[in-house]
């Protein structure tokens, strides 16, 4: 990725930008709307596809101009940018209307260049009349999109979300068809295999077994959906990763010059294993957390059901929940998933499971190396070999658009693989429990770690790593009519018929409510048709001669995904929150997040860099205490500075484990 951040601290860069007179030589009877776009891996063809249709749809539309004067139709220009937007200060001599890329309204809009949409985006245009952009925006989404007067109490809207990534990690559905990478139903439909490193029986399903029904319920709890089979929990994970090196395919794939990229999958599994309710508070400070309290140097983190100990490198957690307020946010910080999320990684080096490139002291392979050799794990790697197979990548939902935009990986793998009709890249539920396998049957067991996990599942929680707004020049007000044409476009794009193609072209949904229909609920035969063939021509999907699917693209199956799960939304309205959504943001998930950036060195680099370093000094690093929170909580309350009975234990490395309550 071309470093997504600076599509994210774009708008506030300064850049001396002339162009103010770029319009005076274009035809005064003619309408224009220019488009910013930076790239990033995200393509921008699907903005001028739309950008076409709008033209097409207002060509005959007469705009009032000047005097009276007319000016019919709309042209719509995209300009693509090289690293970043014009800057906000600059925004009213560039002459451009739209930018895509920004986050935090109130960031933005300090420079008085933003038009006010307020109106336009309240106006129930949708749904037969029903519905406006305002109520197609996701709650926790509107904090950001919006900017409070603080004397007058009323609030304006800016921004409109659009697109968002997720963090987690992608597996290679070929090799888990291939090798029946997937976890049984029971042992009558499996093949037992004993792991060495859990010292437990685990049954996958037979190799090329694609009958679904023999797969076990995975994380959701529910049998016949897009997870089945998928570990359900974290030790689940690490038994499949023993399986798939017992295959000889490498289990995780990271690239060493960027190892952030790790912390997508600690990220990802962080938020899956907390569910929907618990990361959710990681924002908005409000509800119960399980808290590590202490590590207890005696006992060991992992036991098997005979209660023998393995991974012995790793501490007991003693877990105490604790109750999670503004004033005591830090906590979130603490949770034992986070813990063990980030044990994944360590498990990973020691046991060797961790694709070829990822030391960053051997190999600097870079992202675009690291995609292309995922993609071609198993087949002719264009070098007159075969690359190695590997079962799963830890990156952003982002990267299958950057290695056919930004890269040429998979129009290079097709060319040295002609064989190859389509390669199942899939993006991968995630555990939701840390020892108890879900099995789909009401009640709750007692883990190893004094917790209480459910056994019967629940709707994933997914980590959004990144969001994105769109956003508008104020200066569009002294000009009358194109600013009718600008609330039309705005009107058009945002509309359930654009969204659904955009989204289509694109790859990735909006970050708004809407649905991308299935063919059978059209029953317009044309309208059917044509979004048919949208679906084939943006490789969405394939079907054969009798209109079965052949194949379903990673996105496809990714916004299926998503449309069934919880979206954690990096935003929230409480004043802390809201004070710290800069890039340096202590709650900021995905790339270079804090709290898997341990002491100024990526957590995987330095598990590489220092033999002393792992998961449970990481987690102490990255944790706040109530001396950090001091300087980023906002509340009207004092934060609250919790003092502890317990005494500071040492953990083996010069430091201290930090203050905790009874």
């Amino acid at each position: 990725m071309k470093k997504i951040i600076a599509l994210l601290i774009a708008f506030v860069m300064v850049f001396s930008l002339s162009g103010c007179g770029k319009k005076e030589t274009r035809d005064k009877n003619k309408i224009y709307l220019d488009f910013e776009i930076v790239d990033n891996g995200y393509g921008y063809q699907w903005l001028k596809d739309a950008c076409r249709e709008f033209e097409e749809l207002v060509k005959d539309k007469d705009y009032d101009g000047e005097e009276g004067s007319k000016k019919p139709g709309v042209v719509c220009k995209v300009v693509p940018k090289d690293g970043s937007l014009t800057a906000l200060d600059a925004m009213q001599r560039s002459g451009t209307e739209v930018f895509f890329g920004g986050g935090s309204a109130s960031n933005l809009v300090r420079t008085g260049n933003l038009l006010d949409i307020t109106d336009v985006l309240n106006e129930e245009n949708y749904d037969g009349g029903t519905t406006s952009i305002v109520e197609m925006m996701y709650p926790e989404s509107i904090p950001l999109t919006t900017v409070t007067n603080q004397n007058t109490g009323e609030t304006r809207f800016y921004t409109i979300p659009t697109y968002e990534i997720y963090s987690g990690m992608t597996y290679d559905k070929d090799k888990f068809d291939e090798f029946g990478f997937y976890f049984a139903k029971d042992s009558s439909v499996g093949t037992d295999y004993y792991d060495d490193v859990t010292g437990e029986y685990v049954y996958f399903v037979n190799e090329g077994d694609l009958n679904v029904a023999n797969r076990s319920c995975g994380p959701d709890g529910i049998d016949g959906t897009y997870d089945d089979g998928m570990p359900s929990s974290l030790v689940e994970l690490i038994q499949l990763y023993s399986y798939m090196a017992y295959n000889g395919v490498t289990p995780l794939q990271i690239p060493g010059q960027y190892l952030y990229e790790a912390d997508f999958a600690t990220e990802g599994l962080y938020t899956a294993l907390m569910g929907a309710t618990g990361a959710r508070t990681t924002f908005d400070f409000t509800g119960e957390v399980d808290i590590v309290k202490q590590f207890r140097t005696d006992d060991y983190a992992f036991k098997n059901s005979d209660g023998n100990a393995y991974l012995e490198d790793f501490y007991m957690p003693v877990v105490e929940t604790v109750e999670v307020t503004e004033e005591t946010g830090y906590y979130t910080t603490w949770s034992v998933e986070r813990y063990y999320a980030l044990t994944l990684m360590n498990i990973c080096k020691k046991q060797g499971w961790f694709a070829d490139g990822a030391n960053p002291d051997v190999d600097s392979t870079s992202h675009n190396v690291s995609q292309f050799r995922f993609i071609s794990g198993g087949y002719n790697d264009g070098v007159g070999g075969q690359a190695k197979r590997v079962g799963t990548m830890s990156t952003g939902s982002y990267w299958y658009n950057e290695s056919l935009n930004s890269f040429t990986n998979f129009d290079d793998f097709y060319i040295y693989n002609p064989s190859v009709e389509y390669r199942n890249l899939c993006w991968m539920p995630l555990p939701v429990n840390i020892f108890t396998s879900v099995t789909g049957e009401e009640g709750e067991v007692e883990t190893c770690i004094g917790t209480m996990e459910s056994t019967k599942g629940e709707v994933q929680a997914i980590s959004q790593a990144h969001a994105n707004c769109v956003y508008f020049n104020d200066n569009v007000r002294n000009d009358a009519a194109t600013y009718e044409a600008l609330k039309d476009w705005i009107r058009f794009f945002h509309s359930r018929e654009q969204l659904e193609k955009t989204t289509i072209r694109r790859g990735f949904k909006s970050a708004l409510k809407y649905e991308v229909r299935n063919l059978d609920e059209i029953t317009n035969f044309e309208e059917r048709a044509a979004l048919k063939q949208l679906m084939i021509d943006s490789s969405w999907m394939d079907f054969d001669d009798q209109g079965n699917v052949v194949w379903e693209s990673f996105y496809k199956l990714l916004a299926d995904y998503v449309d069934q799960s919880f979206v954690v939304r990096f935003s929230a309205n409480n004043d802390t929150f809201l004070s710290n959504i800069g890039d340096q943001s202590p709650f900021k998930r995905g790339e270079n997040s804090s709290v898997c950036y341990a002491g100024g060195k990526i957590y995987v680099k330095s598990l590489y860099q220092d033999s002393a370093d792992n998961a449970m000094k990481c987690f102490v690093r990255t944790m706040l205490d109530y001396n950090d929170w001091d300087g980023v909580y906002k509340g009207n309350l004092a934060p609250a500075k919790i003092k502890s009975s317990v005494d500071n234990i040492d953990i083996g490395w010069g430091g201290y484990f930090p203050a905790v309550p009874n």
